[in-house]
């Protein structure tokens, strides 16, 4: 496209990257998975840019997929990151496109699962990842690049009921430290302080925890 800030999605999609799974334990639940992998290293998970697709402005849609509701047709959640890029180089290829939404169906098999039974395979929803592009294994590799500056303590952390801030350190250690009054009282909105832990659920159809979400903060 021609201006990326002006993309709104309508526009052809093509996948060039795919983290999604491989076979461990007896049971999905226990299996590698492409979170698992932005677990380990922080959140963070180098893509590389097929170098021969041609230069312009792009849209760029970051994906993750959670399948622990997924048994049921509608259940598996979907949560999307969108960010404008310009390519340069003196690639030539337009790789084939497909449409967002007719690309994906609720009862793909990539979408309907259940992990918590044995899973002998797992088709990643959508079109299969362009030829110059990466398609890993989950579980395969450690870190790397981006991703190996991932330290113990360097994730975000949450504020505490009781306004403390947990910092983590690089040595996986924790101090302590005051937080303003108005991000502390965001998280004991709910009778009795009640927080749902930093990234957890917080809401939702017959949910029935805490609903007041942890506030997170950089460590560094």
């Amino acid at each position: 496209m021609s201006d990326a800030s002006k993309a709104d999605g309508s526009t052809g999609w093509f996948k060039f990257f795919s983290n999604s799974w491989s076979k461990k334990g007896k049971v999905g639940d226990d299996d590698n998975w492409g979170t698992r992998d932005l677990n380990t290293c922080c959140g963070k998970m180098d893509m590389k840019i097929p170098s021969d697709i041609a230069p312009g402005d792009y849209l760029l849609r970051a994906e993750a997929l959670a399948l622990h509701t997924a048994g049921q047709s509608g259940q598996a959640q979907f949560y999307v990151s969108c960010y404008q890029i310009t390519v340069s180089g003196d690639g030539t290829a337009t790789p084939a496109t497909v449409k967002i939404p007719g690309s994906y169906s609720a009862n793909d098999p990539g979408i309907k699962i259940n992990i918590h039974a044995a899973v002998d395979s797992y088709v990643a929803p959508g079109p299969k990842v362009y030829a110059g592009g990466t398609d890993k294994k989950a579980g395969s590799a450690a870190c790397s690049g981006c991703e190996a500056t991932c330290k113990v303590g360097s994730s975000p952390t949450a504020i505490a009921p009781s306004g403390k801030l947990t910092v983590g350190n690089d040595s996986g250690s924790s101090s302590a430290s005051e937080t303003p009054a108005e991000t502390a009282s965001e998280t004991t909105s709910d009778a009795g302080g009640c927080v749902a832990a930093a990234y957890g659920q917080c809401g939702g159809n017959g949910f029935s925890g805490c609903t007041s979400c942890a506030v997170c903060q950089s460590s560094s």
